[in-house]
């Protein structure tokens, strides 16, 4: 049943019951409204009851009609199938009557009106409502302030609405809108604002009390005004196309922008001066100050270049940055118009993105004409030479500082880019242009831009398309898609590391070299990530490689030259499969070497992706050297033309070279001589050339020093003295190296250090592993010898058969058998035949990584299992110390019998030991657990006191069988002679007694540092060489050589340096302050009285070398430690630093 005029009162009723408060009354009435909505006639009804005069101050049930009326027009309006709605008829009806009621008095209704009349023409315009901007239109030009005022308010919702629709014919539409409407527009935006400001002059110059009340006209013209702004924005900003997109000027941005900015600068005064005396005056030059620069703003971001004009932007630009850096003070709490003005700063950042990012005709020109020099061009040019990197280096900065509000920005205008510009086009177009410039707009600014970007999703959904197109014309987005691949490197996930890598090397594959080289680049940028996933290119290499090989080839000019071998060097550091193309990579060495001859920045390229190639292929490295020794001995000629540019690389392609060496070969040696010629020169490679002075030392052995000694003892002889304290402390090490023993044979090993006469006891400690009892079991077998007549059998002493001292069974304990397999092999379980004499006080198991001592007491002891026999003066006291860990580990025995042989008020010695120092000093002897594997370098069987005194069941057959495994695997032994060595560099060692006898260390860690370590190398001399530093000390030559030096000495230069190692104990490593330990008690064998007055000093020292054991091992020491059970038999040929240790196993 329709609803009819008559029904107008029960509605009205209806209408005010729905607002009670009663829910008795609003109940049903919201009800009878609801049931009504869909019946014909209810909107008309609604709109009488709106017009009506007798109801204008009825404005709540006025509002609540026209609430009705706007749902019922969402609901009804659109046929629909469920409901008749509201007919054709009603519709013109309402259409009429709604532009005929122009003059609403009351703001909330007029503008809920203005709502429902956009809805309405959203819907019927143009089709159904074509004449409503001309019915509009028409009655602007009678209509007084208030009606203009509504029709500004209506034209305004409507053109809002309109400007939504996105269909083509829709936008065209509003384009003809625009282009008909603007005009008009603009001419009473230009009114109003004359008599705006002509009336905000009569109110600055008024000095009424109460002037808001008297000037509504006026504020209404303001308001009018204000929406006849937006109105202009929204012709111009969707009644024209953007000329990002179609490259062409919109002439109302150029004309209205300075009119704009102009209005700005006359509102802006008044926002002091109305705040107090006119407040509704001044809260609308607050909004249209605001509202303008929202304008502008709105303008750049869709106009860029007709707001680029010289004439618009240059101006707002000056303005804005005026306003920010110098503003008054009344703008400084403007914080909205503030904002508007730095919001359009940054909006242009994103406008060198429209202008100046795009490629011209000239750059496509060129870069058809020549693909690699172009590359090269935009890849390499200083910003400050070309317009488009000096706009990419502004973006960038932008971009930086307020990723915030350009983040999203920038993410918009590149989803705008791609979906203007589908995967699928392949005409060079502004679209096209456009999206490539959108892409490098992303690519700069990854870091930032991957908080509002998800790469995967970017990648997956549209840089992978991009890149299936192989139409010619898409280089240039195929391009831009290889720098974002490796820009965006750090945001490749594991789950897209393989289709990127595929991605580029198939770009690595193309035909345009542009594309290649912007490939090759950031393939390199993934290979060197350290994210980088070799598992998942491993099965890529031999096609990259093939690729590499290939575009090297094709290129031509230097730089794409250098960049490709750049990525060869990366691949060889990174990848661990290079040895199956290594042979490939020779031959490409060979050619590359041979063509760069000239170009030095192309050949220090070559020497580092050799020492690349040397460090992948380890101790396999010989494979290359026919081509590496060449290159190698032409860098390291300071006589070559271009020695100052590949010297530095050649040096560290040397030191790789003999790192990687599994042996010295004799192309090498000869070569040393060029070191010296290069310290002649400079120090400047120093660090560099003391590395490969060790590497010769450790490798060559004797044939090195046998040729090279006079040239090590020059050039160490050239360094000490004329560097710096870094420089010494680089140095130093090599002298360490050259004084530490190497070929020691087991007769001095252990004759020397287990003959003391006249001595109360005997101290060995033995760092040992849990099955290494060989040796346990030859000191007692020796001890047994020296005294067999009380000696014990093992089954006297309580040890069963097939048993060690330490209650383990004897199978795997000894290091070697006989290799007969038969009843007396330990291999075989068998018991030892050797006599082990028992000591009195019981054995403890040994656990591995624990330490006890085996003590048994003196041989004047009432209860001592041993007696002394009449042809020998031997004691047979043992102290035996076993630990688990293999180096490092022992403290320094010899001093307990120097503490032993001068007792003082704090020794804890009170067993009536002799006070007669012992004419021998027992020295520590370091043992490993590769004495249980035979491998112990550099000892020769000798007689009764070789292997075979050790092993007695022929263990020496397999010691010599694993002995020659070693020597093949690069572990022979090291021969370098402490006896030789310091004659040769005794003027070395001068001047190192000078550095420590000199001052001027004590506020200086460096000085202090030196001065440590070069005591700590004289202490080792003493040790190993005993009477070397004493001709050294007493050399005439010395003590010139310090007067020189202005450094008096008042006593024996040996004694000076007793004090020094006292004072520098702390400063050294553990491994040194063993060796100062093992100094100082030889000192302690000198009969003199400045060795008594410095006791209470040494016997200090000696103590906490002692007590502190192995507290202190560096880190480096440690890792030393637990490294050094490797079995050597793994086939591995151990490193420079390996053998380094090896060597120290052997000092003191």
């Amino acid at each position: 049943m329709a609803v009819s005029g008559s029904d107008v009162a029960a509605l009205y009723t209806l209408l005010s019951n729905s607002m009670n408060v009663d829910q008795r009354l609003r109940g049903p009435a919201e009800e009878a409204l609801a049931q009504s909505e869909s019946r014909p006639g209810f909107c008309s009804c609604l709109l009488e009851l709106i017009m009506a005069k007798d109801l204008a101050s009825q404005n709540d049930v006025r509002l609540m009609a026209t609430l009705y009326f706007k749902n019922s027009v969402n609901r009804y309006w659109r046929h629909r199938r469920d409901s008749s709605g509201i007919s054709n008829e009603e519709k013109t009806h309402l259409r009429q009557k709604l532009l005929l009621y122009l003059r609403e008095e009351n703001e909330q209704i007029a503008q809920m009106l203005a709502v429902l009349i956009s809805k309405i023409a959203r819907i019927d315009y143009p089709k159904e409502w074509p004449d409503i901007f001309m019915v509009l239109s028409q009655q602007l030009q009678s209509a007084d302030v208030l009606a203009s005022h509504r029709i500004f308010m209506i034209l305004f919702r409507t053109l809002k609405e309109l400007s939504t629709k996105r269909l083509t014919s829709d936008q065209r539409n509003f384009a003809e809108i625009s282009s008909h409407f603007f005009d008009y527009s603009w001419h009473l935006w230009q009114s109003d604002m004359q008599t705006i400001l002509h009336g905000f002059s009569s109110l600055s110059q008024s000095y009424n009390s109460n002037p808001d009340d008297q000037h509504h006209e006026l504020y209404l013209t303001c308001e009018r005004w204000l929406l006849c702004s937006k109105i202009i924005r929204q012709l111009i900003i969707s009644g024209f196309q953007s000329d990002s997109k179609c490259f062409q000027e919109v002439r109302p941005v150029k004309e209205v922008s300075p009119v704009f900015l102009s209005a700005l600068q006359s509102f802006l005064p008044y926002y002091s001066s109305f705040e107090k005396k006119y407040p509704k005056f001044w809260d609308f030059v607050k909004r249209a100050c605001t509202k303008l620069m929202k304008i502008l703003v709105a303008f750049q971001g869709r106009h860029p270049y007709s707001f680029g004009d010289k004439f618009v932007l240059s101006s707002v630009v000056d303005f804005c940055l005026n306003k920010i850096t110098d503003p008054e003070q009344y703008v400084l709490s403007f914080e909205q118009f503030l904002i508007q003005c730095m919001m359009l700063l940054l909006s242009n950042a994103l406008y060198p993105c429209h202008r100046y990012f795009v490629l011209t005709a000239s750059d496509l020109e060129e870069w058809y004409h020549n693909s690699e020099a172009f590359h090269h061009e935009q890849d390499m040019i200083q910003w400050t030479e070309k317009l488009r990197p000096c706009a990419e280096a502004l973006y960038i900065v932008l971009f930086e500082n307020y990723s915030q509000l350009l983040g999203p920005v920038v993410v918009s205008l590149l989803q705008e880019t791609m979906n203007n510009c589908p995967t699928s086009v392949t005409e060079i177009t502004p679209v096209l242009l456009l999206k490539d410039a959108a892409y490098g707009a992303a690519a700069y600014v990854y870091y930032e831009l991957s908080n509002y970007l998800s790469f995967k999703d970017w990648f997956n959904g549209a840089l992978s398309l991009e890149l299936s197109n192989e139409h010619p014309n898409l280089r240039i987005i195929h391009r831009k898609v290889a720098i974002i691949l490796g820009q965006w490197v750090s945001e490749v996930k594991e789950d897209t590391k393989r289709p990127v890598y595929c991605a580029l090397i198939r770009l690595l594959q193309g035909n345009d070299l542009s594309v290649r080289l912007a490939a090759c680049r950031s393939l390199c940028l993934h290979i060197e990530d350290a994210n980088f996933s070799d598992r998942e290119f491993v099965d890529l290499l031999p096609i990259c490689w093939d690729s590499c090989f290939k575009l090297f080839d094709e290129v031509q000019e230097f730089d794409s030259k250098v960049q490709v071998l750049n990525l060869i060097s990366t691949l060889i550091l990174h990848v661990s499969e290079v040895i199956p193309f290594a042979e490939k990579l020779v031959q490409f060495f060979q050619k590359v070497w041979e063509e760069s001859s000239g170009e030095s920045l192309l050949q220090i390229q070559l020497l580092v992706a050799l020492k690349n190639f040397v460090v992948a292929l380890g101790y396999q490295s010989p494979i290359c050297y026919s081509i590496l020794l060449p290159i190698l001995e032409n860098g390291i000629n300071i006589n070559n033309p271009d020695e100052l540019n590949l010297l530095e690389d050649s040096m560290l392609l040397w030191e790789a070279t003999l790192s990687h060496a599994p042996s010295m070969v004799p192309q090498l040696l000869p070569n040393f001589s060029r070191l010296v010629d290069i310290m002649e020169r400079s120090f400047d490679h120093l660090e560099v050339a003391v590395n490969i002075i060790e590497d010769y030392i450790i490798l060559g052995g004797n044939d090195f020093l046998s040729m090279h000694a006079a040239n090590i003892a020059k050039i160490l002889d050239l360094v000490v003295g004329n560097v710096n304290d870094k420089g010494l402390l680089s140095v130093l090490p090599v002298i360490d190296i050259l004084i530490q023993p190497a070929k020691v044979c087991v007769r001095e090993l252990f004759r020397a250090r287990l003959s003391i006469v006249d001595s109360s006891s005997l101290v060995v400690k033995f760092p040992l592993h849990n099955s290494a009892i060989a040796p346990i079991k030859w000191i007692f077998d020796n001890l047994e010898r020296r005294s067999s007549r009380d000696g014990k059998t093992p089954r006297d002493a309580g040890i069963l058969v097939g048993t060690a001292p330490n209650g383990d069974s004897t199978v795997g304990n000894f290091p070697c058998g006989d290799g007969d397999g038969k009843q007396n092999s330990p291999e075989a379980g068998a018991g030892t035949q050797a006599r082990i004499p028992a000591p009195s006080l019981l054995i403890a198991k040994i656990n591995k990584f624990t330490e006890f001592f085996l003590i048994s007491p003196p041989c004047h002891s009432p209860f001592s299992p041993y007696r002394r026999t009449s042809s020998c003066h031997h004691p047979h006291c043992v102290v035996l110390s076993i630990c688990g860990i293999p180096f490092h580990n022992s403290v320094v025995v010899s001093i307990l019998l120097s503490v032993a042989a001068f007792p003082t008020s704090s020794t804890a010695l009170s067993s009536g030991l002799p006070l007669r120092p012992p004419t021998v000093i027992l020295k520590e002897l370091e043992l490993s657990d590769r004495w249980r594997m035979g491998s112990l370098r550099g000892i020769e069987p000798c007689g009764e006191w070789g292997w075979g005194a050790m092993f007695p069941h022929g263990g020496e057959r397999g010691w010599r069988q694993r002995r020659g495994a070693n020597l093949r695997a690069g572990m022979g032994s090291r021969e370098c002679f402490p006896m030789e060595v310091p004659p040769l560099i005794s003027s070395t060692l001068q001047k190192l007694i000078l550095i420590c006898l000199s001052g001027g260390d004590d506020r200086d860690p460096s000085k202090t540092s030196v001065k440590a370590s070069s005591a700590a190398i004289l202490a080792r001399l003493l040790v190993m060489n005993t009477n070397s530093l004493a001709q050294l000390a007493s050399d005439p030559s010395t003590s010139l050589l310090l007067q020189t030096a202005s450094i008096p000495v008042q006593e024996n230069i040996l004694l000076c340096l007793v004090d020094i190692w006292v004072d520098k104990v702390d400063n050294v490593s553990c491994i040194q302050k063993k060796t100062i330990g093992l100094a100082l008690s030889i000192i302690l064998t000198l009969r003199l009285p400045q060795v008594i007055d410095k006791l209470d000093q040494i016997l200090s020292v000696c103590t906490s070398v002692i007590l502190g054991g192995n507290s202190d091992l560096t880190e480096e020491e440690s890792s030393g430690v637990m490294s050094s059970s490797t079995s050597p038999d793994d086939g591995n040929i151990p490193s420079k630093e390996f053998r380094k240790r090896q060597a120290r196993i052997y000092e003191t």
